[in-house]
């Protein structure tokens, strides 16, 4: 069976198309990331990636005060369960977005 060979100028396209699909995503980790940083009260006043509606979920005596016995595991075991989620979908993406890229070495 013939393999399929796209020129470097068709593979380029491919690869600008990849990155448009993927970059939003790395956008979307950055800003859970940064929810989540400020949900477990690690983000304090002052910083440029504080965000004052989750932040102040983290105060001492607020519903996820990491000071508190169990304040803590809510954001915990949400960020971690959504990792594992994104992890799973952009394993799919990255799969589709190299299939189409179509590198000579693939069968």
């Amino acid at each position: 069976q013939p393999e399929i060979y796209f020129s470097d100028a068709k593979r380029r396209r491919k690869y600008l198309e990849s990155f448009l699909i993927t970059f939003p995503m790395i956008i979307f980790v950055f800003a859970h990331q940064i929810t989540f940083l400020n949900l477990n009260g690690y983000v304090h006043q002052g910083s440029f990636l504080r965000v004052e509606m989750f932040a102040n979920l983290a105060e001492p005596g607020a519903i996820f005060d990491p000071l508190s016995s169990y304040g803590w595991l809510a954001p915990t075991t949400a960020q971690a369960t959504i990792t594992l989620i994104l992890n799973l979908i952009f394993k799919r993406i990255a799969i589709y977005t190299t299939t189409r890229e179509n590198h000579r070495t693939q069968y």
